[in-house]
């Protein structure tokens, strides 16, 4: 059915993960979080990390263990769509559409589609609003091959603002801040906290430990386990 979920819970249960028969990346993973709570992952790159991301944005389903949502439902190849639909995905790689900034944050919706009021306020939000005033055709200006005549904080802050359109309920953030100069870096860090901490579900990928040191906890992969170094 494609009823609308709302996210109250998610766990893991014994959850392991093989790309190829017996190789096991993630082994017996536990893991829980509740809505509005704030998880960091402090990993270097190849740790399991990213096949942990996709695990929790239901990417791929476990070889083996469970995915439960809300307490009940387990996550099977027919809810998942609904499941993504709760899901805003942040990284460095999100791809910008050779669009106007209207199209980029309003993500394959039709011109009668859009909601301009919530467009307003998702611009102001994401302090996209001088961008778009300094230009001439404001909302229609055209960003250039994958954002090349934006700069990166720029270009993070309308990835951002496409997830807050589409009332993503949980943002998963991998290394949101990898390309940017560290002024840059604190300051879409510092707005992360500000705009969704407490208010919605995150889990941040960053090898920064600095980055991650409000979260409510914070877990490490290693040696194909999750393992929590920090609880706040």
């Amino acid at each position: 059915s494609g009823e609308k979920i709302n996210f109250s819970k998610l766990e893991l249960k014994n959850v392991s993960f093989s790309y190829e028969y017996n190789k096991n990346v993630l082994e017996k993973i536990n893991f829980k979080i509740n809505k509005n709570e704030t998880i960091g992952i402090y990993s270097r790159s190849g740790s399991g990390k990213s096949t942990f991301l996709d695990l929790l944005s239901g990417l791929i389903l476990p070889t083996e263990g469970n995915i439960i949502i809300n307490d009940k439902d387990e996550l099977t190849y027919l809810n998942l769509v609904n499941f993504q639909k709760t899901i805003g995905y942040i990284s460095q790689n999100n791809y910008l559409l050779n669009d106007s900034i209207k199209k980029n944050i309003t993500f394959g919706l039709e011109e009668n589609e859009i909601d301009y009021g919530r467009l307003e306020q998702v611009i102001e939000l994401s302090k996209l609003k001088s961008l778009v005033d300094s230009k001439e055709n404001n909302l229609n200006f055209q960003i250039g091959d994958n954002g090349k005549n934006l700069s990166g904080g720029q270009r993070q802050r309308i990835i951002i603002a496409r997830s807050i359109y589409k009332e993503s309920q949980i943002l998963l953030l991998d290394e949101p801040t990898n390309s940017l100069d560290a002024n840059t870096e604190i300051e879409i860090m510092d707005y992360i906290k500000d705009q969704f901490y407490k208010k919605k579900t995150l889990i941040i990928c960053s090898h920064n430990w600095e980055l991650l040191k409000f979260c409510d906890r914070v877990y490490t992969i290693k040696d194909k386990k999750l393992t929590q170094i920090i609880n706040n």
